[in-house]
């Protein structure tokens, strides 16, 4: 049997970034207008009922896939944080939430301790290009080791994760490494 890994580019949207999204959301219209605003909206969330319906197509049973997703700590809340996400509003987290319904599990992926050291760093402007770049080496490592350690044999893993990120350099070569194609440009690359 083999171990397979799913890679799905996300696309964050401001209401995931707190109180910090508010103020890029903003940002964007000072610069763009709000007409620019809706439009990127509509692209995003056109973008996440691509990755759904691709996800809902795989020939795939969802009781032996496990779902890893960037920024959710590694502890025992995972599925509440989830659970939290999606109430929100965000897509990526609504769409977590429908395949942990069809049998999938959701797994904690990210060390906490990791999130909140870049997380400060960024918040108190220390976040250089050099500390940014050996912050994703040390969470990329982490990850991929989450999954290298919890996936077994004969099952799938999804990994939602940034573009920032190259996780796969990092999983054991047993596992077979994919990234989901939509078919649809990621929102980013529109403005």
């Amino acid at each position: 049997m083999t171990r397979r890994l799913l890679i799905v580019p996300i696309v964050h949207t401001f209401g995931e970034l707190g109180s910090e999204g508010q103020q890029n959301r903003a940002d964007f219209v000072a610069r763009h207008g709000d007409l620019r605003w809706a439009e990127r909206e509509a692209k995003i969330e056109h973008y996440w009922l691509t990755v759904r319906d691709a996800l809902l197509a795989l020939p795939i049973g969802f009781e032996q896939v496990k779902v890893y997703q960037d920024s959710l700590p590694d502890g025992p809340n995972a599925d509440r944080l989830v659970e939290d996400m999606a109430g929100h509003g965000s897509p990526n987290h609504r769409l977590l939430k429908l395949l942990k319904g069809r049998g999938a599990a959701i797994m904690g992926t990210e060390s906490l301790s990791l999130l909140l050291e870049e997380y400060q760093a960024v918040k108190e402007g220390r976040a250089s290009p050099e500390l940014v770049r050996r912050s994703l080496d040390a969470r990329d490592r982490y990850v991929a080791n989450r999954i290298n350690e919890t996936l077994a044999d004969g099952e799938t893993g999804i990994l939602f994760i940034g573009a920032a990120h190259d996780v796969a350099r990092f999983c054991d070569q047993t596992i077979k490494v994919a990234v989901l194609a939509s078919g649809v440009r990621n929102p980013r690359e529109t403005q």
